[in-house]
């Protein structure tokens, strides 16, 4: 999941608008805390000040951290290091912010990150994909939408299946014969 979040900063709440964005920013900080990557993402045309090196800097001691200098393209000091610079109006630096976020969620080796499936996810799996590519070929060949939703319905019954959303006679059945449930 992709969450954009208020920045971070000091604010003191003197006025209504002060304590909104006190609450942003310690929703921000909640936020952060169940984050496995950070994008921290500064504007380069006017720099990074102290409050921003010491919110990065305390960052990187707990998450990973990408850095992100937007506005590139008017930056006023070209030299920013271990930042990708990216811009919107020169279409820079997505393609290197793209590789950094797939490296940054892939790189992760955790138990949490595994997924394991048994023969029945696995064949579940392989059903929808086949009902999915049934429904493109048919979009592809401009079909009735009426059969291109049975195809669509197929994929989401077998994942359904899988997350638990569908149960069939046929799950229980399975389930009840290999573990030890109520006997």
């Amino acid at each position: 999941t992709l969450i954009d979040t208020a920045g971070l900063r000091d604010v003191q709440e003197s006025s209504s608008s002060d304590r909104i964005e006190a609450m942003g920013i310690n929703l921000t900080r909640e936020t952060l805390e169940t984050a496995d990557v950070v994008i921290y993402v500064f504007d380069s045309s006017q720099g990074m000040d102290e409050e921003d090196n010491n919110t990065l800097e305390s960052l990187r001691k707990r998450k990973n951290v990408i850095v992100v200098g937007s506005k590139a393209d008017i930056a006023k000091d070209k030299s920013f290091e271990n930042c990708i610079k990216v811009s919107s109006t020169a279409k820079i630096g997505f393609e290197q912010l793209k590789k950094a976020m797939q490296e940054a969620v892939f790189s992760k080796n955790t138990a949490e990150n595994e997924f394991f499936t048994n023969t029945r996810q696995q064949e579940s799996l392989k059903n929808s994909k086949f009902a999915l590519l049934k429904a493109l070929e048919s979009c592809e060949a401009v079909a009735p939408q009426d059969l291109i939703s049975i195809d669509l319905k197929t994929a989401l019954v077998c994942l359904g299946e899988i997350t638990g959303e569908v149960v069939s006679e046929e799950i229980l059945d399975n389930i009840f014969s290999n573990f030890c449930i109520g006997k």
